[in-house]
């Protein structure tokens, strides 16, 4: 009879994080696939390899140009197994359900490290509504992926399993390279348990990652994909505190709530002064709690140590990245997001316990209350009927679907051994059956000798260099203006060789349009 009561008692707690999970899916699938940029690339490859051209982005030329491999080869298998070829669409389903799986075991981690249901619960609904998550979600990247496999470990992990948490780790790094991160935080939280190096967690986590050089070089030549060492050739230019801003705006709530203009048009977020003390202030009222809660849960279980480290360990490497002109994304912040909210919740919790009042106990949960308030507040729901309720205001597409119309305007140009170079390839080369030279080198290592650029010459991020256009001699070239502001259209030489063919006026990126230039004798 005990048995068959405590069944009953538990019957309505897992009933609320069942609710939540249809809510996550709900609010992904009724917005709709919102692909950014980026995503497309990985796109591409996924339909090389279900096409049988193997895990390339120009078929015949074997570079890795995606940090998400793993992720790539899912899309291409799920796509086989449906017959469904929208990448947009496949991506939309994977990373719902694998935000459906966070969502419950964000609540499942909050229960197992003694959060009342309540609590819990409401630490999943952060997680189910947050407007980052789900423009990222929505928008085909792997961060979902990536969020769901680092939860499910860190939730074994609690539950004393020895070999999978370090193993899914390992895995963690083929969806994305800084999932190194997580490794890191999950064997240092393993030597705080044990007080000595553990040295079969490091074995596991190390062969999953070895296999992965191999793999790697065996296919291509080299251990890291091509985009990361175009990286490293400091193709982007990038304020010095901006990373960190990155990670004092999420750590204060105020990228929770999604609102516009938090990397809505572009990949970096350089806010006004006035906000960036805001979030300070923000930060400085939030740090106190998630420290408390980080160490509540650490005294009561050593392993919950994984959850706090992780963001502290991205944080200060990524801010470190920085200071060197590394550019962090904002999608890379999706992953932190639970291991953020979990100790601040852990932490609220705890200042409830404390408090002698009911009143005071319940003014407690204003704050996460009012950050879910804004995280709702964040979607359209109706501001603009033309658009789903359910999608966030910070998605703008815009910059996608005109590299769409450029791309249906070149394939009706081109033919098929035309060769384009575009500044940014993901949209433009998911919707073009060409041969791209990307321009920043992340999927053509010809034009890393070209970068870096001298400081001066760049009026944004993505600058074509103008000797790498004159010297591979593309038949076409399809970039928004200011990539070539102060680079090609300064030079006379690219101005005598190239003709402007066709141009669509938009202001992403400060540009003055979208536009496609052809070699004058390509024909």
């Amino acid at each position: 009879m005990s048995a068959e009561r405590t069944s009953r008692r538990q019957e309505p707690a897992l009933i609320w994080p069942a609710l939540a999970l249809i809510l996550a899916l709900g609010v992904r699938l009724t917005a709709g696939a919102r692909a950014v940029d980026d995503a497309f690339i990985t796109f591409r490859y996924a339909s090389n390899l279900v096409n049988g051209d193997g895990l390339v982005y120009n078929p015949g030329e074997i570079v890795l140009g995606t940090s998400t491999p793993l992720y790539a080869v899912i899309l291409a298998a799920t796509a086989w197994l449906s017959g469904i070829r929208s990448f947009p669409d496949l991506a939309l389903w994977v990373n719902a359900v694998s935000d459906g799986l966070a969502v419950i075991l964000v609540f499942q981690i909050g229960r197992r490290l003694s959060l009342p249901t309540g609590p819990a619960l409401l630490g999943c609904m952060l997680v189910a509504f947050s407007p980052l998550v789900v423009r990222y979600s929505i928008g085909g990247m792997e961060s979902s992926l990536v969020t769901a496999a680092c939860l499910l470990s860190t939730y074994l992990y609690l539950r004393g399993r020895r070999v999978s948490p370090f193993l899914l780790a390992g895995i963690a790094v083929w969806l994305r390279p800084d999932a190194m991160a997580f490794g890191a935080a999950l064997l240092g939280a393993e030597f705080w348990r044990i007080r000595r190096v553990p040295w079969r967690p490091l074995a596991l986590f190390a062969a999953c990652i070895l296999f992965e050089i191999v793999m790697l070089t065996l296919g291509y030549g080299q251990a890291l994909p091509q985009s990361v060492l175009a990286k490293a050739h400091h193709v982007y230019r990038i304020a010095p505190s901006t990373n960190f801003f990155q990670h004092i705006y999420l750590f204060s709530g105020l990228s929770l709530t999604g609102a516009r203009g938090f990397g809505a048009r572009g990949l970096v977020v350089n806010p006004a002064p006035g906000l960036n003390a805001l979030a300070l202030a923000s930060f400085i009222l939030m740090v106190p709690i998630w420290g408390a809660g980080a160490l509540r849960m650490v005294r009561r279980e050593p392993r919950a140590l994984v959850i706090p480290l992780l963001p502290a360990l991205f944080a200060v490497a990524y801010s470190a990245l920085g200071l060197r002109s590394g550019l962090m994304a904002e999608w890379y912040l999706v992953p932190l997001v639970p291991f953020w909210l979990i100790p601040l919740i852990t932490g609220l919790a705890a200042i409830a316990d404390g408090a002698r009042s009911a009143w005071t106990r319940r003014l407690v949960w204003v704050l996460p209350l009012t950050l879910l308030v804004l995280e709702i507040s964040g979607l359209n729901l109706g501001r603009d009927p033309s658009l789903p309720a359910s999608l966030p205001l910070n998605v703008w597409t815009e910059r996608e679907d005109l590299y769409r119309q450029a791309a249906e305007f070149i394939e009706g140009q081109a033919t098929e051994k035309s060769v384009v170079a575009a500044s940014e390839i993901g949209a433009f080369g998911y919707a073009c059956n060409c041969l791209v030279l990307d321009t920043v080198g992340l999927v053509s290592p010809s034009a890393t000798p070209y970068y870096p650029l001298p400081e001066g010459i760049t009026a944004s991020n993505y600058a074509v260099p103008t000797d790498l256009i004159l010297d591979l001699r593309p038949d076409f070239l399809v970039s928004l203006e200011v990539f070539l502001r102060q680079t090609v259209l300064a030079d006379r030489r690219f101005l005598e060789e190239y003709e402007l063919v066709w141009q669509v006026p938009t202001d992403a990126f400060g540009s003055q349009g979208l536009r496609v230039y052809a070699l004058r004798n390509h024909r």
